[in-house]
């Protein structure tokens, strides 16, 4: 999006030149700005263009949250920039930044790097709190650039390739001071031979910041043997992960042609150093081992998301777990009712079960019937199959009579697997980058109603008079806010996606990585040059 530098042409058309001076005078820039705060960024471009008054309303909205998805991208903004005497510079608290690398005509030593033009922008927002880097070649003065952004929050770095040894080693060892809040780190691969201490896998120093609440991290051989041997005290070197953590999201990508690596020893050193605060966990994949985690470790967890290995290594009867979402897509429990009955033996009084399988399967209702009479939440998604029409005018005399709670009910199917925001480079665009709430795509309709889907809501409030969200589709649900108040079909709102926001929905717990992909990519980013390893990755 190429943001004019100047005021924009006034409309051609008279009565457009009314209306729109009209508008903007019925309301103090303050009611203006606020509405644009609600806007998406592409309703944002075409109101500046409007009038005068719009674009310098607009404009600062507009500009909170900068995306950058080529280079194309950056270098049509720079004009913006240039000479200005405003405060615009203050304006932006985030900025996205994917793929910004130099052309292949490019000569060495530029060749597949960012421009230092990039950097120098960066550094120029002094409001800045929230940074996304993917699909990346990463110089080795990164880390001078972060202790450059002192409200820096945020940080997200998505497969992006990292110099060996970085330029500054005490800049390294500075990332401690840092006041990141969030921290995501995923994918990412060192360049060249495989060194020792500090300089090997030495963005994982960014996990020494003490105020990291939110942390996104891969767990695999190298970041896993790195973790052990530092918290061990084998390199000494002073590593202490934050204490303050309330969520983890754990991204395994460990196969069975890996090389032998103790994981159960690194992972429990790794929640002991750490997790004392932790009340969400999620964990994607899972290892070849299965083990039961010390009882002491995790003392509040609350929220626990990932598949049946998840569920057999992470649940325990003294941990407070209330929330429940398990992915077995790969059957990896065998059978339903084997997993739901292993789960009800350590937590019987569940308040929210949420269940993705392979294909639907009635004896999930009745398992979850007799197992779980306390839940005040019940999602079951499946890939394949479908309940009957007797299934589902049967639900509410054989099912829903035994739950005096339950408030929200989902019995659907997916037609596909839906997609978190761990991503690789061809996802970004459409799960990655923040957006913003606003639907303004399409003028608000009234919501309209099934009439088969109402019946059979309305039979089973007979059973259960608790109800009051029901999802039967993929993409519409069906609420009333009181026992008294009428049924209305709406569209699904998922939330939107940032890297703020933890999705635990069961079904956003399978990653469809390939291991193969990885594999490959850490092998080969020992020999070739960063511009190589773009060139492969995007």
């Amino acid at each position: 999006m190429v943001i004019p530098s100047a005021d924009p042409a006034q409309p051609t058309s008279p009565h457009t030149i009314g209306t729109v001076a009209r508008m903007a005078q019925r309301l103090s820039n303050e009611y203006w700005m606020l509405i644009f705060e609600q806007l998406a960024p592409h309703d944002l471009y075409n109101v500046l263009l409007t009038n005068r008054k719009f674009y310098k309303l607009a404009l600062r909205p507009l500009y909170r949250f900068l995306r950058f998805m080529d280079l194309s991208h950056f270098t049509q903004n720079v004009s913006f920039w240039d000479n200005r005497m405003d405060n615009m510079a203050e304006v932006p608290m985030g900025m996205a930044l994917c793929a910004l690398t130099r052309c292949r005509a490019d000569a060495p030593p530029s060749y597949g790097r960012m421009r230092s033009e990039v950097w120098t922008r960066v550094t120029s927002f002094p409001n800045l709190q929230a940074l996304e880097i993917c699909a990346s070649s990463i110089p080795g003065t990164f880390y001078e650039t972060l202790h450059a952004l002192p409200h820096l929050k945020s940080l997200s770095l998505v497969d992006n390739i990292f110099d060996t040894v970085p330029k500054d080693l005490e800049a390294v060892k500075d990332l401690k001071e840092l006041g990141l809040t969030h921290l995501t780190l995923l994918g990412n691969v060192i360049l060249g031979g495989r060194t020792q201490g500090r300089t090997r896998c030495h963005y994982l120093h960014l996990m020494t910041s003490p105020t990291i609440k939110v942390l996104r991290v891969d767990w695999e051989n190298e970041s896993s043997g790195f973790l052990s041997r530092t918290l061990a005290g084998y390199d000494g070197e002073d590593f202490n992960l934050p204490q303050e953590l309330q969520a983890i999201e754990l991204c395994i990508r460990i196969n069975s042609t890996s090389p032998p690596v103790p994981h159960e020893d690194a992972l429990q050193m790794f929640f002991s150093h750490c997790a004392r605060q932790v009340t969400r966990l999620k964990v994607v994949g899972q290892l070849d081992v299965y083990f039961r985690l010390p009882l002491e470790l995790l003392p509040n967890l609350e929220d626990l998301g990932g598949g049946a290995w998840a569920t057999h290594v992470f649940l325990h009867p003294s941990r407070p777990i209330q929330y429940l979402h398990i992915c077995d897509v790969e059957n990896q429990g065998r059978s339903n009712y084997e997993l739901l009955y292993r789960v009800s033996r350590m937590k019987p009084k569940l308040e929210l079960l949420d269940i993705f399988t392979s294909q639907w399967d009635v004896e999930v209702l009745h398992a979850i019937k007799q197992l779980f009479v306390d839940l005040s939440d019940l999602r079951i998604k499946f890939l394949r199959q479908a309940p009957s029409e007797d299934v589902l005018v049967s639900v509410g005399s054989q099912f829903l009579d035994g739950f005096k709670n339950l408030r929200s009910m989902q019995l659907c199917r997916l037609r596909s697997r839906h997609l978190s925001h761990v991503r690789r480079y061809k996802w970004y665009k459409r799960h990655l980058l923040a957006s913003s709430a606003a639907r303004t795509e399409a003028p608000v309709q009234e919501p309209y109603s099934i009439p088969q889907s109402l019946a059979l809501v309305k039979a089973w409030n007979r059973d259960c008079k608790a109800l009051r969200e029901v999802r039967l589709e993929e993409t519409h649900v069906l609420r009333r806010a009181s026992e008294q108040d009428t049924w209305s079909r709406r569209p699904l709102e998922r939330p939107t996606v940032t890297w703020e926001n933890m999705e635990m929905e069961a079904e956003c717990l399978l990653e469809p990585r390939e291991h193969f992909e990885w594999q490959f990519l850490d092998v080969i980013a020992e020999t070739l040059s960063a511009a190589d390893m773009l060139i492969l990755t995007v």
